[in-house]
């Protein structure tokens, strides 16, 4: 895992909204020049996950990089117990449920796709399944 941010001038802004039963839909791409945040940790051992993340992908499916996050698009928020260490209690109805979400990915060499990876819809406690994958190399100028 990176320990330091990638330097990228070809990095695209990615956003996407939430359509009909809760599919996610790319909105928009927007070639930028920003420095992209490390990736996550890419060890295909440690699958399968849980949560939400997006991964950037070679032609092979394989992981270039990756951002671990909470789901932008769920719909819900985790309530804590008092403290720090207590495991989420529950998840309850977000009321800000923002429908819009955006992300900027680096231009790394032999990208291909990009992969929302989360709990399906209807089960946000579930195993994470590819909610939306799309191509990258289409978007890159």
């Amino acid at each position: 895992m990176p320990d330091e941010a990638i330097p990228s001038t070809d990095a695209i802004r990615f956003s996407y909204v939430t359509v009909a039963g809760g599919a996610l839909a790319l909105a928009d791409a927007t070639p930028t020049a920003i420095t992209a945040l490390p990736s996550d940790e890419l060890d295909s051992d440690l699958a399968p996950f849980a949560g939400f993340w997006f991964e950037l992908r070679d032609v092979d499916g394989n992981a270039l990089w990756r951002h671990v996050t909470l789901h932008p698009l769920r719909g819900t928020v985790e309530v804590y117990g008092a403290d720090d260490g207590d495991p989420p209690m529950g998840l309850l109805p977000d009321d800000v449920n923002a429908p819009f979400a955006t992300v900027a990915i680096p231009a790394l060499d032999g990208a291909d796709s990009v992969a929302l990876m989360g709990a399906p819809p209807g089960a946000p406690g579930g195993a994470a399944v590819e909610l939306l994958v799309h191509r990258f190399e289409a978007f890159v100028v």
